[in-house]
């Protein structure tokens, strides 16, 4: 096991996760926001553990929200998880990379063509398309008239499909339909619609 630790880093490169002895580095940016913790194009066996002091600037928000990222080639900010201990974020991350602290306040958006009144009557299924820009989709719920409705996600086209069965739901011409979406940081979105529906 290699540690390495400074005022702003600490990472922990367990046995067997990389393949040879080489150098390692960490460089923090001018304004210690961004960390290059080692050389991307060097692969790890396995995870590393991975903590960065959270910024002066976070210090009065919610530590819940805050997450390890990882900053690619072109600048994107992708979601590394971990969670908050003592005044650090710390996680298990995969690659070597660029890595900083970030927050996630915003909710996941949903969208449908689904409207209120709609008559869904002759649908097997109706399609919601949800989304979260940083932390990824944690849970999803779909309920009628408070009943849940079996549905299936798809990360890669971001698509929910929800099953409409008349045996789950029966007949009626006021129903309400609710989704609720939480993602990784626990930020939360939801949506109702009345709908009519006859089998």
């Amino acid at each position: 096991t290699h540690r390495y630790q400074d005022s702003l880093v600490r990472v922990t490169i367990p046995a067997g996760v990389l393949s040879n002895s080489i150098p390692f580095e960490v460089e923090s940016s001018k304004e210690g926001t961004t960390h290059r913790v080692g050389e991307s194009v060097v692969p790890l066996f396995g995870n590393i553990l991975l903590a960065i002091k959270v910024p002066k600037e976070f210090d009065s928000l919610p530590s819940h929200k805050l997450s390890l990222a990882r900053v690619d080639e072109k600048g994107r900010v992708r979601y590394a998880g971990g969670s908050y201990k003592n005044g650090w974020i710390e996680g298990r991350v995969g690659s070597f990379g660029n890595y900083m602290v970030v927050i996630d306040t915003l909710p996941p958006t949903i969208s449908t063509t689904v409207k209120d009144n709609m008559d869904l009557t002759g649908r097997e299924y109706i399609t919601f398309k949800i989304k979260d820009q940083l932390s990824g989709i944690a849970s999803y719920k779909v309920t009628i008239d408070g009943k849940w409705i079996l549905s299936s996600y798809d990360p890669k086209t971001q698509s929910l499909r929800t099953e409409l069965k008349s045996d789950k739901i029966g007949s009626g011409d006021r129903r309400r339909l609710e989704i609720e979406v939480v993602d990784n940081r626990g930020n939360r979105a939801s949506f109702f619609w009345y709908i009519r529906i006859n089998f």
